[in-house]
């Protein structure tokens, strides 16, 4: 297997692909993470079609919720898709858990709170599209990532 360096702007596309699929999640949006994705790729041991239909299921739950914050942690993937990123999302559905988290904001792997929905993936890119999604269980935070923390009312 020969390896390639990755070009300028393919790292650019990849970037922009993977910060379309952030905010997807970040704001429910079905059809971005539909555009994002890759027709033969593999997500989370489904294809597309089947993906996208557990996501529409997720998004219908979050909508039901009562979210008052959400919060983007980033890292890369050590396990099965090493160097893969890695994006956790974690939805505050309290306005108590609001005013903990800012004393003390989640960093990227931090135990899920019993007032917070959590997701976690290991996100692969090629040529602008997210080729696969995985499950991440062992992650570290980089030093280039920040955490950011935007206030949304989903409903």
């Amino acid at each position: 297997m020969k390896i390639k360096r990755v070009s300028y702007y393919e790292k650019i596309a990849n970037s922009k692909a993977l910060d379309c699929f952030m905010f997807s999640l970040v704001h429910p949006n079905i059809d971005a993470v539909k555009n994002v994705l890759d027709n033969d790729g593999e997500f989370l041991g489904k294809d597309k079609i089947m993906f996208l239909g557990k996501m529409n299921s997720f998004f219908y739950k979050l909508k039901n919720e009562n979210i008052v914050n959400v919060s983007i942690n980033r890292g890369i993937c050590l396990d099965k898709m090493a160097g893969s990123d890695v994006l956790e999302i974690r939805y505050a559905t309290s306005f108590s858990f609001f005013d903990e988290f800012d004393n003390n904001p989640n960093e990227l792997g931090d135990a899920k709170h019993e007032d917070e929905i959590v997701v976690r993936f290991s996100v692969s890119l090629l040529h602008g599209k997210v080729v696969r999604i995985g499950s991440a269980r062992k992650y570290r935070k980089t030093e280039n990532c920040q955490t950011d923390n935007l206030m949304l009312n989903l409903n």
